[in-house]
Formats: C-alpha cells, structure tokens, sequence
C-alpha cells in the first residue's frame, strides 16, 4: 500500500513540476500539451509516467537526445517520498501531507527563479496554524518575531524573505530543537554546496524542504 501512495505522490509531483515551470515561463499549465523543452515535441502517454519514463529514456529526450533537468526526477521522487511520510488516510496526515506538497512547491518554484509568488504562501500558512500544537502566546510570539525579522531584513537583505517565510512556518509546526536541527542540516547542505561549486549564493528553500523531509523520515524510522 505504501508503494502505491509512493507512486500517487510521484505523479503529484511530476504535476506540482509543471505548475512551477509553466507559471514561471507564463504559460498556463492547465491548456497545452507536455513537450519536451528542447526541440518543443509533443510527448506520448508513456514518456509521461513519472519516474519509469525518466529511467527508461535514461534521461534524456527520444528524439532529439538532449539530457532532460534531473531536477525533473528529484521532483517527482520527493513528492511520493511525501505520500510514503504522510499517506492520507486521516485528517492529521492530510494536513501534514498538503503543508509538505505546499512546501515543495515553493521550493521548485525557488530553485527555477530564486522565489515564489507570495500568494502561494496563503495555504500552507492556514495549514501550519491547524498542524501547529504550540500554545497560542507562543505562537504570537514567533509570528511577531517573525513580522519584526522582515522589517529588519528589507534594509539589509541579508536573507531572502521566502526563506524567512517558510523558517516561520517550520518553527510553527515542529519543536524548536527539532526546527534547529533542520535549519543547520540546511546550513551544512548549502555549504557543502557553495563550496563544491564555488558560488555565492544559491536557492535555500529546496535545502530546507529536503532536510524537513529527512528529519522526518528519521521519525518515522525510528518510531517504528
């Protein structure tokens, strides 16, 4: 069963790629054809199986052989490892599982142009005050730290706000040893990064939500 959520989770996030990619080139995701982006060719049923298609053409497009974006596996990959996290067979785990798409979302929409329209923040902000177990002084408190860090960081810029968005919300759902770990996990990440690829900045939301999931499969594993 749990392979089965995994696959519903892929195909969840081969659709959530499209989103990202169509609204960031303008194009409307829900008209249109899949294509591939090199030679612009129509794809078939079955280059559009999530995972399978990928490995089959070993990554890279039938017609015209250019290497296909591993970005568009990993995608698809995180998405049912989503589903496999938090299949959605109650109210708790729909909550937790549509706050971990929402997150990814933003996250593929960060790693294609460094940002997110911020109304997609909307819906995981309800989602994270319904998950949200902290009592509501707490909460206030966090939102109001929160609220000041943007000020703050409009004069300097030191951090982009989308990361302060979703570093808000994480400290709202998780306790703050457990949201601690996951930011220097993040941190480490993109060190590692920067280092290996001697850049000076780089996208931190997919860090983030990469490293949200591997706490979270560690409690899973743990717990079992």
């Amino acid at each position: 069963m749990l392979f089965f959520w995994f696959y519903v989770g892929c195909c969840c996030g081969s659709f959530l790629t499209v989103v990202a990619t169509r609204t960031v080139q303008g194009t409307s995701f829900q008209t249109g054809r899949s294509h591939c982006q090199w030679c612009q060719r129509p794809l078939r049923w079955w280059e559009l199986l999530p995972v399978l298609s990928f490995t089959w053409q070993r990554g890279r497009c039938r017609t015209c052989h250019r290497r296909l974006p591993w970005s568009l596996l990993v995608w698809e990959v995180t998405a049912g490892w989503c589903f496999w996290l938090s299949p959605p067979v109650n109210q708790t785990s729909c909550s937790w599982l549509l706050f971990l798409l929402s997150f990814q979302l933003l996250s593929t929409f960060d790693s294609i142009c460094w940002g997110f329209p911020t109304w997609l923040l909307v819906f995981p902000s309800c989602l994270a005050f319904v998950i949200s177990q902290k009592p509501l002084p707490l909460v206030i408190s966090y939102t109001l730290l929160y609220l000041l860090l943007l000020m703050i960081n409009r004069k300097g810029n030191w951090i982009g706000n989308g990361d302060l968005d979703l570093l808000w919300l994480l400290l709202l759902v998780f306790p703050l040893t457990a949201w601690c770990g996951i930011v220097l996990l993040a941190s480490l990440f993109g060190l590692g990064w920067l280092l290996s690829t001697r850049k000076r900045a780089l996208p931190f939301l997919p860090l983030l939500f990469g490293s949200t999931l591997l706490y979270l499969t560690g409690l899973v594993c743990f717990s079992a």
